[in-house]
């Protein structure tokens, strides 16, 4: 993972470490293709790739409760899942199955998942049956705690 206070530095690591370096003999009005290295993808600004990399969960806006105001927030940084979006661009085709396998699931799409009733669920989850974590107050499950009650209750 890594930290950065600003969207600045953000857009300046992203330059200088994920792109492909083919600036070189381009005007200063010429319009420029991003793309990240072993990507075939390409964007027109910078902003375009950053929301993709949030859209990929590879990427989070961090904000802090806000100390003049009860309910608001201030911003406070990025984090980048760095590793990921290395393994990512290297082509590694486990990331996904990495990726989905480590998801955290709602209480909802928990639900949705097994089939099973919002009440069911919370009695699995209070029984110790599936393991939980909070976040915030709120319940989430992971992918791969699931996978593995799915697969005990197979083999009984």
């Amino acid at each position: 993972m890594r930290y950065f206070k600003s969207k600045h530095s953000l857009i300046r690591f992203v330059l200088r470490e994920l792109l492909r370096h083919d600036f070189k003999g381009k005007g200063i009005r010429e319009k420029f293709n991003y793309q990240f290295r072993n990507s075939n993808k390409k964007y027109s600004s910078i902003d375009e790739m950053i929301d993709e990399l949030k859209q990929n969960n590879l990427l989070f806006e961090i904000q802090q409760m806000s100390e003049e105001a009860e309910y608001s927030f201030d911003f406070a940084g990025y984090v980048l899942l760095h590793s990921q979006l290395v393994k990512l661009l290297a082509g590694d085709e486990n990331l996904n199955n990495d990726i989905l396998r480590f998801k955290l699931l709602t209480v909802n799409q928990t639900c949705d998942f097994l089939q099973l009733s919002r009440p069911s669920v919370y009695k699995l989850l209070k029984d110790g049956d599936i393991p939980q974590v909070e976040i915030m107050g709120q319940k989430r499950v992971q992918m791969n705690d699931l996978l593995s009650f799915i697969s005990e209750k197979k083999k009984a």
